[in-house]
């Protein structure tokens, strides 16, 4: 959610805990199980961790998938139920739109209680540590506009529509030609604008950047910085510009119908294999609770 890398924490355990990017039991249960680490790495990644910091984050982490782990995954999965029993039937653009809701809910949950932590990891970031990050963002930002807006439109769409049937496929089994048309239709449609996200992600970056730098050379109290970083966290959920905000909800909007769409199209063979897959996912969160 663009929220100091700490908070990468929010993005990779929601994807473990929902299962959304992974397949097969044992892949879900092992990486969550080892989130912790996983985060400490993607941190180390940006920052270039110090060996004075390497201890207290680690720590932090493991509290911090401890509290997930008891307080919200039970919710996740009750979550994971409410799609797999709505999924049995045709659904509306407005009930699957309700469903990203919730996990947005959720998320901001997740991303609040990582706060403290994240605040106080960002005391202890160096001016060189600073400048590392800089580097990792701009060379990620680099990969990301060549990937998303350099080339043709068409090799651009090519990419975009490939991860969207991959994504499909693993839910629903092999999409026919209808439905792929469909959905490649409705994708060309959806109005994303990739030169305005990539706009949103260097903001995001200079908020981050400029967050840090007032606690760097401010010092102010847990409480003073705690407000810093909430303030951030809500800009990176809800963008300042205007623009920007449009094209988000435009866009959430035409993927709540695309997904709709697909899904009343689906045959009963597909939605029995998405059934199947859901109860596992369901049956990971519930397995990953501790007792």
């Amino acid at each position: 959610m663009g929220l100091l890398m700490l908070l990468r924490w929010t993005a990779i355990i929601g994807a473990l805990a929902g299962s959304v990017a992974l397949g097969g039991c044992s892949s879900v249960r092992l990486a969550y199980a080892n989130a912790p680490e996983l985060v400490y790495w993607w941190v180390d990644g940006y920052i270039d961790i110090e060996g004075s910091q390497s201890n207290a984050l680690r720590e932090g982490l493991k509290a911090e998938h401890d509290w997930h782990r008891e307080q919200e995954l039970p919710k996740i999965a009750e979550w994971i139920s409410s799609i797999r029993l709505l999924s049995a039937n045709r659904v509306s653009p407005e009930q699957v739109c309700a469903q990203y809701d919730t996990l947005e809910t959720r998320t901001r949950a997740l991303a609040s209680h990582t706060l403290p932590l994240a605040t106080t990891t960002a005391k202890t970031l160096s001016a060189a540590q600073l400048k590392y990050l800089v580097q990792s963002w701009d060379k990620r930002n680099r990969e990301w506009h060549e990937e998303w807006i350099e080339g043709s439109l068409q090799e651009r769409n090519k990419r975009r529509f490939e991860k969207l049937t991959d994504r499909f496929d693993s839910f629903y089994g092999k999409l026919s030609a209808a439905q792929l048309a469909a959905l490649r239709s409705r994708m060309e449609k959806s109005g994303w604008d990739a030169a305005l996200q990539y706009q949103e992600t260097r903001r995001r970056q200079q908020d981050t950047l400029q967050t840090l730098r007032a606690i760097q050379e401010g010092k102010p109290d847990q409480a003073a910085s705690l407000a810093l970083f909430n303030g951030l966290m809500e800009r990176s959920f809800r963008s300042p510009d205007a623009a920007v905000r449009l094209n988000q909800e435009q866009a959430r909007r035409s993927s709540c119908e695309m997904l709709a769409e697909l899904h009343n199209s689906a045959t009963q063979v597909q939605r029995t294999k998405l059934q199947r897959v859901l109860q596992g996912y369901e049956s990971d969160a519930l397995a990953l609770v501790p007792r």
